[in-house]
């Protein structure tokens, strides 16, 4: 699994990090040696009107990678990536995701 924090440095000070959203990425075990199949779920912002939901509901101020997995309330959006050439990479796969996403 592939786990993507989207955070904010304010001022650039790294000990004041704040995470703001989370994308996972998985594996499902379908393809080759040589392309992958993967899933993914991005979550909605966690300090916005739909993360304020989503916290209510599962009882948590921030979805873990696992807590994306079963397509909770935490999920804002998610699909698949099939055919994906391994040897091009984590952030290519990220890209991939992204432009799937529509984001």
């Amino acid at each position: 699994m592939i786990t993507v924090d989207v955070s904010l440095d304010p001022f650039g000070e790294v000990e004041d990090r704040e995470t703001l959203a989370r994308i996972v990425i998985w594996n499902d075990a379908t393809g080759d040696p040589t392309t992958g199949n993967y899933k993914w779920a991005v979550s909605h912002q966690f300090d916005s009107f739909f993360g304020a939901k989503a916290a209510d509901k599962s009882g948590f101020d921030e979805p873990g990678p696992h807590d994306l997995l079963d397509n909770g309330p935490w999920v804002w959006k998610r699909g698949r990536v099939e055919g994906f050439r391994r040897q091009r990479g984590a952030v290519a796969l990220l890209a991939a995701v992204l432009k799937a996403a529509r984001l």
